[in-house]
């Protein structure tokens, strides 16, 4: 991971627009004179004086954006929050629409932010208000774990009396830089003024702290907002597996604890009683290690339900290596998503691979090496319904019936069969990937050439070019 980089006014990654007497609607700025690149994520955050609804504020949001925060209350300020993931041809203004029509002021932000996960929506924590400095409660992102992660602290201001000098905020939060502020709207009741600071930290968790700013005239209200980083590849094969378009990616790498972290989207999962971590990988030249299961033991890796793990009918393709603990041959699941989703499973007797639709009586199967070595293994799937099954770069498909699939509304699991709570796996697993796409044989090839197991010379298969 790299941090996602911090935008600047300087670099017009920073905007503001300050409206007067807004009514209940309040215009962005100017998409146009924002730099921002395809694929930048794109946060717009409007601040307003006061608001006429509980949490249910904004509404409408132009230029595409997509809400993810909306807080406010009948004699607060109000934030809400929005992101899209630019497409480099934004152009012009947009509008977001909300509960209060006074006439009192806003003020609307927009930030461009390379380097941003492409699948991780931005998340917010609880708005803080009141009429000294606000200070939000420590955030913790429901989407990640520890990352590489790009704080925002927002923070918003009105002017509560024209009794005396109003002069809203003035500094970033303690250990946060870049500060950026709108100014103040006007000096009289119900000017606002907003501002924005950052701060990179890899942590699970953050407690912004608060800007300083006015407290004698003032209403402040404040938020800390959270940006995942973009997976950066550390090798050979998780940068194949990444740019030939995976949706999920689970190296189960970690060294300890019981997240297991999903590379490339918010998919993370939960080493579920306590396999075995940080063992002997399957890759050459690749420090990343395994997780070893005990069957006995029930265990196995869940994975909560998400939109982006539903691969409906496909194409889809399934991948990850696969290391026996004894070469009895012995039934144990891979990869599993319920009834009717597909399943990678290795069944006895006889020793073969079967990946089918869990629920369907029919399957492809093909031949299982039974033994104790390093076994590459891909499932694909057209939307044609025409399943392949690859072991070590080959296409050993024994072809039979081909069933459709369905989205379902169960956990992804590894190492057990998520249908039916059974069928573990007893060995190691590593570097699970799921794609939305048929992998072709040349990429299956590559992946396995990448990762070459650990097998004697006289136990792997030619080396037979894909047909």
């Amino acid at each position: 991971m790299a941090f996602p980089t911090i935008p600047t006014v300087a670099a017009s990654r920073v905007l503001f627009q300050l409206a007067l007497s807004p009514a209940g609607t309040h215009t962005s700025p100017s998409l146009t004179t924002l730099a921002n690149n395809a694929g930048d994520l794109l946060i717009a955050i409007c601040i307003i004086y006061d608001g006429n609804s509980t949490n249910a504020e904004f509404s409408a949001w132009g230029g595409g954006f997509t809400e993810f925060k909306d807080q406010a209350g009948t004699a607060t300020m109000g934030i809400g929050c929005a992101y899209k993931f630019s497409d480099g041809t934004e152009t012009g203004t947009f509008t977001v629409t909300t509960a209060d029509t006074s006439t009192n002021d806003s003020c609307f932000i927009l930030l461009s932010i390379p380097g941003a996960h492409a699948t991780t929506p931005p998340e917010a924590g609880t708005m803080a208000t009141g009429t000294g400095a606000a200070d939000p409660g420590a955030f913790n992102p429901a989407g990640w774990d520890a990352e590489d992660t790009l704080w925002i602290a927002v923070g918003g201001s009105g002017e509560t009396s024209g009794t005396g000098s109003y002069t809203g905020l003035a500094s970033a939060p303690a250990n946060y830089g870049s500060y950026a502020d709108s100014g103040i709207s006007a000096d009289v009741v119900g000017g606002v003024e907003g501002a924005v600071a950052f701060r990179q930290l890899n942590a699970a968790s953050e407690d912004v702290g608060a800007f300083t700013g006015d407290t004698s005239n003032a209403r402040d209200s404040a938020l800390v907002i959270a940006v995942r980083p973009a997976p950066v590849a550390t090798g050979a094969y998780p940068a194949a597996v990444i740019a030939d378009g995976a949706i999920a990616y689970w190296r189960l790498g970690e060294p300890s604890g019981t997240n297991a972290n999903d590379e490339i989207g918010a998919n993370d999962g939960t080493y579920t009683n306590t396999p075995a971590l940080a063992q002997v990988g399957a890759l050459i030249g690749d420090a990343d290690t395994a997780v070893l299961f005990d069957a006995a033991q029930s265990e196995y890796v869940t994975v909560a339900d998400h939109a982006t793990l539903d691969q409906g009918d496909g194409p889809l393709s399934w991948e990850c290596w696969y290391k026996r603990t004894t070469a009895t041959g012995s039934a144990g699941t891979l990869i599993s998503k319920g009834t009717s989703a597909p399943i990678l499973q290795l069944l006895d007797p006889p020793q073969q691979a079967f990946w089918y639709s869990r629920g369907d009586s029919s399957a492809v199967t093909a031949n299982d090496p039974v033994d104790t070595n390093w076994h590459h293994i891909v499932g694909t799937k057209s939307a044609a319904d025409a399943w392949l099954i690859y072991i070590d770069g080959r296409d050993v498909t024994i072809p039979n019936l081909s069933p459709s699939t369905v989205s379902t509304a169960t956990a992804l699991e590894i190492g057990r069969d998520a249908s039916s709570a059974d069928t573990y796996f007893a060995g190691s697993i590593d570097e699970v990937a799921l794609y939305n796409a048929v992998l072709t044989p040349t990429q299956i090839w590559n992946h396995f050439q990448l990762g070459r197991p650990r097998v004697p010379r006289s136990r792997q298969y030619p080396q037979i070019l894909p047909h």
